[in-house]
């Protein structure tokens, strides 16, 4: 007897098979749906025990029950958030787009800086916590991507210390250095921002007077 006559019975036991080795590597705990079909494997398991229209029945059942077990890992492991790009605050990430964007236009450029590179490639910079959006646009002013942009805190490890209603943050890997961050008091952010830069102003001039001092 070929697949296409094959009894409801036989249908469902092979059906059956397929969800058992589904469930057997599902990280984890299986989904309600999944487990569900431990009862149609015990009515497999009683056929020939069950009367013959009983048994077309539960069969039907069983089939119905293991094509939509099998169909659940398409719709139950579908990312919801699969258009949002995620980034941290300070951070960057590289985003491939169709080649033909010309333009780029951000929602709200304090949340995030969106920088178009030659190919296609945008580099995406985290600049303040919160969602905005961008959008792509060809040459001929059409949109070609519409995507959010969610920036979320430090990935680091952070410390947070608090003097009074005075907050500052510490950058901690693993030895603990101030770090600049958005909530942080006026003070701690404008001194820590006013050293840094006096740093960086340092080791530029020095080292520009170094690569024009002659050797002896």
């Amino acid at each position: 007897m070929g697949p296409a006559n094959a009894s409801p019975f036989k249908q469902s036991s092979a059906s059956l098979r397929n969800v058992h080795e589904l469930e057997a590597g599902w990280p984890g705990r299986a989904p309600a749906p999944l487990l569900s079909h431990r009862f149609c494997r015990f009515v497999t398991s009683r056929g020939k025990s069950m009367r013959k229209e009983l048994l077309r029945r539960h069969a039907r059942v069983c089939l119905l029950v293991a094509a939509a077990v099998l169909a659940w890992p398409a719709a139950g492991l579908a990312e919801p958030t699969a258009d949002i790009i995620a980034v941290n605050v300070d951070q960057a990430k590289l985003v491939r787009l169709p080649g033909k964007v010309a333009t780029i236009v951000v929602g709200n450029p304090l949340i995030a800086d969106v920088t178009l590179q030659p190919g296609g490639m945008i580099v995406v910079t985290g600049k303040g916590y919160g969602a905005t959006n961008f959008i792509a646009l060809d040459r001929g002013g059409e949109i070609l991507v519409d995507r959010q942009i969610q920036v979320e805190g430090p990935s680091d490890r952070l410390v947070t210390v608090y003097r009074g209603i005075e907050r500052e943050s510490y950058s901690c890997v693993p030895l603990c250095q101030r770090r600049v961050t958005l909530g942080d008091s006026d003070t701690y952010f404008n001194n820590t921002m006013s050293q840094a830069g006096s740093l960086s102003s340092s080791a530029s001039s020095g080292g520009g007077a170094g690569a024009a001092a002659k050797p002896n």
